[in-house]
């Protein structure tokens, strides 16, 4: 697998990943945005996605990528009940997410690991990663 097809593997799935949280209705309601302010009411909320990790997952016949997400959750609030709530509807939306995708189909998502912090500035995050196996169509 070429260097543009593996790179195009990681786009395509940040993206995916993306769009599909941005019209999930019960996130639409509780994050300001999705990288970034979607322009309505600050509630002090928002995600951010990125590739943290990804490797070769090809074997006898098909071509594939393991793509590790990494998606930080920020809240404003005082108290971690808000964005513990929050995590909850990103792991089912991620695991109700549709397989297909631009070139590529999800085989596996998993999630690996999920911290919750409160940072010096009072603020809470929270951090979720998630192996995702992919194949190429």
């Amino acid at each position: 697998m070429d260097n543009e097809m593996k790179l195009a593997a990681e786009i395509a799935l940040r993206r995916h990943i993306a769009q599909d949280l941005s019209a999930h209705i019960a996130l639409s309601q509780i994050l300001d945005g999705i990288d970034g302010p979607s322009g309505r009411a600050a509630s002090g909320r928002q995600l951010s996605i990125a590739v943290a990790q990804v490797r070769d997952w090809s074997g006898g016949g098909f071509s594939g990528r393991e793509v590790q997400l990494l998606l930080t959750l920020q809240d404003d609030a005082r108290d971690d009940e808000g964005i513990g709530k929050a995590l909850n509807i990103i792991d089912d939306a991620l695991q109700k997410a549709p397989p297909e995708m631009p070139g590529w189909c999800i085989v596996n998502m998993q999630p690996l690991t999920r911290r919750i912090l409160r940072g010096s500035d009072a603020r809470w995050r929270a951090l979720g990663r998630y192996r995702v196996r992919m194949i190429a169509q």
